[in-house]
């Protein structure tokens, strides 16, 4: 008698991956598409339906960020690198940000929206 295989699971978002899938762990370095900002100025981003939330992102920012913490449903990532700015994104106004990373947003948007943050 031949096994039968496991039926195909559909990709729900925030669903545990399927088996077989990589496990997102500490450490891990990801390429992040930013889709949102949150409440507490958190960056929002994707992992295999796994929500992501990474320090000094804006949305349309396509950045690299190391995982630091993994929970069920979500990961908390540090910023690496900006792979490719959003359109929004202005350069910092404050002076110390190459010693002290600035604020969550206080590289603000083209359009004001930011300046009531900073």
């Amino acid at each position: 008698m031949v096994p039968s295989a496991a039926p195909e699971i559909p990709s729900v978002p925030g669903a545990v991956p399927k088996a077989g899938a990589k496990r997102m762990k500490v450490r891990d370095v990801l390429t992040l598409d930013v889709e949102d900002v949150v409440l507490g100025g958190q960056a929002l981003a994707r992992v295999d339906g796994r929500v992501v939330f990474v320090d000094r992102g804006l949305p349309g920012d396509r950045v690299t960020a190391r995982v630091a913490k993994v929970n069920r449903r979500s990961a908390e990532a540090r910023l690496l690198a900006i792979d490719s700015p959003s359109e929004t994104r202005v350069a910092a106004r404050c002076v110390h940000v190459g010693r002290c990373g600035g604020c969550g947003v206080g590289v603000g948007y083209e359009d004001g929206e930011g300046d009531h943050i900073c």
